[in-house]
C-alpha cells in the first residue's frame, strides 16, 4: 500500500522518483493500492494548492495507476488496537499514520516506501 509521501513523490518527481516508478511499473494491478485515508489525505493537498485544478489533474495522473482500497471494520479494528497499544507507551503517531497503517495491515500488506509505524506495530503488542 502506497502511502501519501510515495505518491506525492512521483507528482513533484522528487529525488529518485525515476527509479521508484520502475519498481511500481514491475508489480501487477493487484499490488498497486491506495487507501482512500491517502486519498482523502492528496484531496487536502489539492485544496490547499495555490493551482488546485493544475494539482488535481498531475496528482490524477498518478492516480490511475493504482486501486483504491476502501477503509474497513477490519481495518478499524487494526487501528484501535494499533492506538491502545500506543498509547500507554508514549509512542507519539499521527492519526493519519495510525489508520494507514492499520488499512496496511488489514489488507496483508505493508506500506511503501515508509513502513516505520507498520514495522514497529503488527496491530498486537510487539516490542517498540
Amino acid at each position: 500500500m502506497f502511502d501519501t509521501n510515495a505518491i506525492s513523490a512521483l507528482v513533484q518527481h522528487c529525488a529518485g522518483w525515476e527509479q521508484f516508478a520502475r519498481r511500481i511499473d514491475g508489480l501487477t494491478t493487484d499490488q498497486r493500492l491506495i487507501s482512500t485515508i491517502t486519498l482523502s489525505e492528496l484531496q487536502t493537498m489539492i485544496a490547499e494548492a495555490e493551482a488546485p485544478e493544475a494539482k488535481r489533474i498531475l496528482i490524477w495522473r498518478v492516480l490511475l495507476n493504482f486501486q483504491f482500497l476502501h477503509f474497513d471494520e477490519l481495518a478499524a479494528v487494526h487501528a484501535g488496537r494499533i492506538r491502545a497499544y500506543l498509547e500507554p507507551r508514549g509512542i507519539k503517531t499521527g492519526p493519519m499514520d495510525t489508520l494507514l497503517a492499520a488499512h496496511a495491515l488489514s489488507a496483508g500488506g505493508r506500506i511503501e516506501p515508509n513502513q516505520e509505524l507498520l514495522t514497529r506495530n503488527r496491530g498486537r503488542p510487539a516490542s517498540p
